[in-house]
């Protein structure tokens, strides 16, 4: 059940319902999107997803197609990540990519929070199989 008592900011009286009605008509405008040349910037995130894409499918494919290395916790892990790596290039790259093309980010909030998301989920991951890595390497020593 909603408290619908008056809040008091600065001297001002603001109902609940008026201020959560304010909040999400706001309007989001980041200005520029890009630190560097845009034009600069967007070659070199072109250039990271590339790379990513291509190094991350030749490192799963050297993996898969040697019996020996699929049989190891060491060599699974690092397909494992590199699975998630591509992940992370596919689909938490591109939106910026769009973004400095264009020059402005337009997307709002929610497409900024769920990119967020999965990035955060992504790096996570990152960190969690790195820590694996490590482990299995100190087990084998």
């Amino acid at each position: 059940m909603r408290n619908n008592t008056p809040l008091s900011v600065n001297n001002s009286t603001l109902d609940e319902d008026s201020l959560i009605s304010d909040i999400r008509n706001l309007k989001y405008d980041a200005g520029e999107v890009y630190l560097l040349n845009q034009e600069l910037q967007a070659t070199f995130i072109l250039l990271i997803i590339l790379f990513a894409v291509a190094a991350n499918l030749a490192v799963i494919h050297n993996v898969c197609l040697n019996d020996l290395k699929m049989r190891s916790v060491n060599f699974l892990l690092i397909k494992n990540l590199c699975i998630v790596d591509l992940v992370g290039a596919l689909c938490v790259l591109p939106i910026p990519l769009a973004a400095t093309i264009r020059g402005v980010w337009d997307f709002g909030s929610t497409v900024c929070a769920i990119n967020s998301v999965v990035n955060v989920a992504v790096w996570f991951q990152h960190i969690a199989l790195f820590g694996m890595l490590k482990i299995d390497r100190v087990l084998a020593s």
